[in-house]
């Protein structure tokens, strides 16, 4: 690097932090919807109600407390699969009782 190219640089360098800088904080805005893959068919999500956020760590908190609940959900969806099952094999045997006693009172 020669020395005539370094206020060149110098120049562009501080040009642009201007520039970035009288700007403001820049603004991010997410996509309007987003396809996530659910089972064989993808699940059309809504993403124009997600909230702005001031900043990274902002982000980031409500990206933790977002995988938090989902977490949360997907325990409460498997507790509530575990008692359907349970229901369901409960109706079942109570429906074989009836059977049984069905067919004996027919004899």
């Amino acid at each position: 690097m020669t020395t005539k190219q370094t206020p060149a640089r110098v120049m562009t360098v501080a040009l642009l932090g201007i520039m970035l800088g009288s700007a403001g904080c820049l603004s991010v805005q997410g996509p309007e919807e987003i396809n996530v893959s659910a089972g064989n068919r993808p699940r059309r999500i809504e993403s124009s109600h997600v909230p702005t956020t001031r900043s990274h760590e902002e982000a980031r908190r409500r990206l933790a407390e977002a995988y938090e609940r989902n977490q949360y959900l997907e325990h409460k969806v498997e507790k509530l699969e575990r008692e359907n099952r349970e229901l369901k094999d409960e109706r079942d045997e109570y429906k074989r009782k009836y059977k049984r006693e069905k067919d004996r009172n027919d004899d």
